[in-house]
Order: structure tokens, then C-alpha cells, then sequence
């Protein structure tokens, strides 16, 4: 279980996240919405460890969450210049010599023997993507994976996130795109402004798509139809 308390984040002046609490049982994919600036990326940096709680708790099967954890696929992935994608995946290979890469790279077609600075966002998206596959941490926290993905892919990483789960893995995740989300969480969570306004399950996402197209209107109508006129 992946246990968030009370968190609350600031960036001096500005209150980030406002005493955010969840529970994410094992086994489970849920993701975070929101407009950008909601908070999204903090809460998932929190729980990787890569900021530092400054009130609240995380706690993954009632301990602090250590980054060790964490596997963390951020939303821009810095890559070393003047390796291959196969020199890449051998530094993820010597912390598990037992990962498959050939079977993976069956599935997302990079080619390993070129330079990653070849590469397209999509393709660093893959590479990297493949690399944690092969960590045996437990919590897979995941910054807008899709971004920059062909279909293909998306549809490689869907099934990817599904499996990771069917293994027990707790998976967060996040998305500007709500479909992308409600095909493979079991819950997603609604933040705006650094409040969790809402968590909707699977049988409640229209609620949600409904919610946010209200708000959507609500705030947009009246500078659509002063520019339409």
C-alpha cells in the first residue's frame, strides 16, 4: 500500500499541493489530472524523492517511502550523449542481469545500435521506459508517459502498465489526455489548484470527463463566443 498523508508542498510563496491524502493499494494503476500548474509533477517527484516531503507523510507498506522504491519516469528524459539505447539498457542490465531487453525491444522497435541523440522524444520515451522495466522496485511513478509516443507505442506502454500491475506493482501515473488514463486505471484522481477535488473509479470516470468539461465551459464560454461573434 502506498499511503500519502496531509502533504502539503510550497515554492516559497505559492502553496503547490494543499494537504493532499490518498491510498494506493498494490497491484493498482491510478492516475493524477489536472490543468498544468494543478500539481501534478510535484506530488509525483514527493514520491520518487526527488523533492523533500515538508508536511505530510509518504509511506509505501507503512514505512517512509525510500527512492529505492521508486522507479521514476519522468516527463523529459536526460540521456547521456554518445551512447547507444543498447549501452543505455546495459546500465539498467547490471542492476538486473535477468532482463529480457530482446524480447522487450521486440515490442518497441528502437534501434539500440544508434546514438540516443538520434533519437526522437518518443523513441527516449521507449528507451527509457524499457530501462525501468527492468528495476524490481515495487511503486512505478509515471510523468505524462504517453507525451510524445506514437500509437504504437501508447498501445506497447497500456499493456505494459497493465501487466506491471497484474505483478502486484502500484503504478501513478499521469496524462493530458483523459482516455489514455480511463483504458488502465482502476482509479483516477482529480487535482486542481493543489486540491484533490475528487477520486473517481473505474464505474465513475464519466462522472469525471463530465465534471471537467463543465468546468471547461464554465470558465471558456463566454471568450469563445466573444471571439465566434
Amino acid at each position: 500500500m502506498l499511503a500519502l498523508h496531509r502533504i502539503c508542498y510550497r515554492y516559497g510563496s505559492v502553496e503547490a499541493l494543499k494537504n493532499i491524502s490518498m491510498e494506493i493499494p498494490a497491484g493498482t494503476v491510478h492516475g493524477l489530472v489536472g490543468m498544468n500548474g494543478a500539481g501534478k509533477t510535484t506530488l509525483l517527484q514527493l514520491i520518487a524523492g526527488l523533492l523533500k516531503v515538508q508536511t505530510g507523510s509518504i509511506c509505501y507498506n507503512e514505512k517512509i517511502i525510500a527512492p529505492s522504491d521508486v522507479a521514476f519516469l519522468p516527463t523529459h528524459n536526460y540521456m547521456y550523449h554518445y551512447i547507444t539505447g543498447a549501452e543505455y539498457l546495459a546500465l539498467f542490465g547490471a542492476q538486473n542481469p535477468q532482463a529480457d531487453f530482446d524480447s522487450l525491444n521486440r515490442i518497441f522497435k528502437l534501434p539500440l545500435k544508434r546514438l540516443v541523440d538520434e533519437y526522437s522524444t518518443g523513441m527516449r520515451k521507449k528507451l527509457a521506459f524499457m530501462g525501468l522495466m527492468a528495476l524490481k522496485r515495487p511503486v512505478f511513478v509515471l510523468d505524462e508517459p504517453f507525451n510524445g509516443v506514437d500509437l504504437e507505442g501508447t498501445m506497447a506502454f497500456q499493456q505494459a502498465i497493465g501487466l506491471l500491475a497484474e505483478q502486484g506493482k502500484t503504478v501513478v501515473i499521469t496524462s493530458h489526455i483523459l482516455e489514455s488514463l480511463t483504458e488502465i486505471c482502476h482509479c483516477i484522481h482529480y487535482l486542481h489548484q493543489g486540491v484533490l477535488e475528487g477520486s473517481y473509479c473505474r464505474n465513475a470516470f464519466s462522472d469525471l470527463q463530465n465534471q471537467l468539461r463543465a468546468r471547461f465551459a464554465q470558465d471558456h464560454q463566454r471568450y469563445w463566443e466573444q471571439f465566434f461573434s
